[in-house]
Formats: C-alpha cells, structure tokens, sequence
C-alpha cells in the first residue's frame, strides 16, 4: 500500500512519541507509505523526528499562555499564519489521512484537512482531553483515546474508539536477574525507580534528596533519573552511594521498569501509559502546572483503579514521603495488587488497535 499520511505533532515529548509510534506501526505494516511530521521549530520534535527518520514540516504557532496573557499577543497573528501555512503544506503533501496527538500544532493542521475533505483521526492521550482535541471533536472523522474517562469530557456525534496510547516498540523485554544485574542490585533487594521526563522534576529531586541526607543507608535501592539541571549536583552529592544509582537521562528504562518494586513519577500521558503497560505499582506526583491539570486527573484514573496513589506536589514532607514508601514496599500483597490493577489498565495492542482505525479511514 503506497499511501501518504501527515502528522500534526509538537511541542512536547508526550504529542510526538505516540506520533511517531503509530508512524513506525504504518511504517512496519506498509513499508512503501509515505510519512510526513509537521511541528514547530521549536519542540522536540526537531531532535526526535528525524532520528527517528521522518521528515519534518514547521509551522509558526504556540500554545496560548494561560498563566502570562501578556505573551499571547502574537498569538492571533500566528493562528492565522499557521491556517495559511497548513493550507499550503496540506497542497504539497497531498496526504490520504491527516493524524492529529493533540496539542497546539494539531489544530490549524486539522482544521484545514477537514474543510478540504480530507480524512482525519486524533488521538487523545490524556484521560482529560485538551483544548484542541475539545475543539476538534466534532469536525474530525474519528478520535481514539487511551482512557475511558476521557469520553464524558468531549461532546460529538462523531465516532470516539478507546484505543489505548501507542508506545514505541523500541525496548526488547528483559528478565528480573538480567535488569538487576544490569544496575549490579541484589537479587532480595527493595528497588524504587523515580524519574521525571529527560528535564526532570525538581520538586521530586529535592524530597529524594532530603531522604537521602537524612538517611546514611537507605532500607531499599534507589534508581534515580534526575533530569538534566539537577544531574551534576545530585550526581556529585549522592554518586558514592552504594544504595543509589543516578543517571541524568536513562536510555535503558525497560531495564529499570523491571527491576523496581515501585515507581515515583510525574503523570503525564506517556509516562502512564508505559507504566501500566509493565504493571507497576505507583506514587505519582503530579505536575501542578499542567494545562487544565490533566496530570492530576490521569493520576487519579489510575488511583480510582487501584493502581497507585496520588501526592499533590505542594511542598511535600519528605519524612512522611519516606515513611509512605516504605509502607507501601513493606506490604507485598498490597504492590501486587496495585501492579495487578495497572496491568489491567494497560493496552499492550493500543498500536495494532490504531492501525486498525486508520486503515478504515483509507
């Protein structure tokens, strides 16, 4: 099958992932398709869009700034720069389906497809819909979401397909020995793996660095991906440590979510995805600047479900932080129950379930 498929995906890691998880799902099943991404020239897109090895479109648009209206005044001009430059992009691609992830690049992109009959899909990561998929609900063809909730927030006739969110399938998967060994822990050892994004999360960094200082030998293993701004400091601070293993970004994240008991982690839509995916048990933290707070209220999906709980990130007590983790590590029964409820919420053929919409759509 030689068809053509755009991509409207920008911004941030958790629009352009699954972008490029349904692209390479395209790409294995129908080798001769032709994919384009279209982005800013700002996002991460243009670092993980060609290495992943699509080519890559720009537009001039950005999100609107809820918290500093003062930095929206260009945000008019662009919208309406954007609309011309989809229309253009839109004539010179000539694709066969338009794919929208959300966020601010899939709307004008969208938009323009549907008044010029091309056929469109937009996949919602989120358990509550952003601005953009709400706006576009009842203009695009067909929408696919990840989380059942996510279903009550949107108002359209159109048809609405809960899918689960792709995932690259880039990890091959490894065994409990094989992942220990890899970050040379015990075998009987307690391991808690907390992560937030390749920046990091401050806020999640400075309690586990109170923990830390606080406590000379830690009761469990921590594996600890800080983020780029902390690393250096942490890294000198706490590298010595028998007890813990610091890395700035870990590649290797099939082998830590194997390895650990627990996660402590941010809640965006990808980062839940992979962890229910692998069944883990989770404390998460969502971020308090989210848009809409769509983080808060994917963490409490999966708290509702059982499979985790929720810490609001307002100045967290680190002696009642470490306390609530090792009460949770110390009740084994209770982690396999929780990792049993996120299994449950994952959806290990979220990419085939996908493919399977947009072949109706050609």
């Amino acid at each position: 099958m030689s068809k053509k498929f755009l991509f409207a995906a920008g911004g941030t890691g958790g629009h352009v992932i699954p972008a490029i998880a349904i692209a390479e799902t395209i790409k294995e099943k129908f080798p001769d398709s032709k994919i384009t991404f279209v982005g800013t020239s700002r996002g991460v897109e243009n670092r993980i869009v060609p290495d992943a090895g699509f080519p890559l479109e720009r537009i001039w648009i950005s999100g609107f700034n809820r918290s500093a209206m003062s930095k929206n005044l260009l945000f008019p001009v662009k919208l309406i720069v954007s609309l011309f430059q989809s229309f253009g992009l839109l004539r010179k691609v000539k694709p066969d389906l338009v794919i929208g992830t959300g966020g601010y690049v899939c709307g004008p992109v969208l938009y323009i497809a549907t008044l010029l009959k091309i056929p469109t899909l937009i996949v919602e990561e989120n358990a509550f819909p952003g601005v953009t998929t709400k706006l576009l609900a009842n203009k695009v063809d067909k929408i696919c979401i990840a989380f059942e909730d996510c279903k009550k927030y949107l108002k359209t006739t159109k048809e609405i397909i809960l899918t689960g969110n792709p995932i690259r399938q880039q990890h091959a998967n490894v065994d409990l020995e094989t992942a220990k060994s890899f970050f040379k822990i015990d075998l009987e050892r307690k391991v808690v793996f907390t992560f937030g994004g390749s920046q990091g999360a401050q806020s999640i960094n400075k309690v586990f660095a109170e923990i830390l200082r606080k406590n000379a030998e830690l009761p469990f293993d921590l594996i600890w991906q800080t983020g780029i701004f902390d690393f250096p400091k942490f890294s000198k601070e706490f590298g010595f440590r028998k007890d813990v293993r610091i890395f700035e970004f870990l590649k290797e994240m099939n082998f830590a979510y194997k390895a650990c008991d627990l996660v402590v982690c941010r809640s965006g839509a990808m980062t839940m995805t992979e962890i229910t995916n692998a069944g883990l048990p989770a404390v998460m933290i969502p971020l308090k600047f989210a848009a809409e707070n769509h983080q808060e209220k994917n963490a409490r999906t999966l708290e509702d479900a059982g499979a985790g709980i929720v810490v609001l990130d307002n100045n967290i007590d680190s002696e009642k932080f470490f306390k609530e983790l090792n009460s949770l590590l110390e009740n084994p029964e209770g982690l396999k129950k929780m990792s049993k409820n996120s299994k449950q919420l994952g959806n290990p053929n979220a990419n085939k379930n996908i493919l399977e919409e947009v072949l109706s759509l050609l």
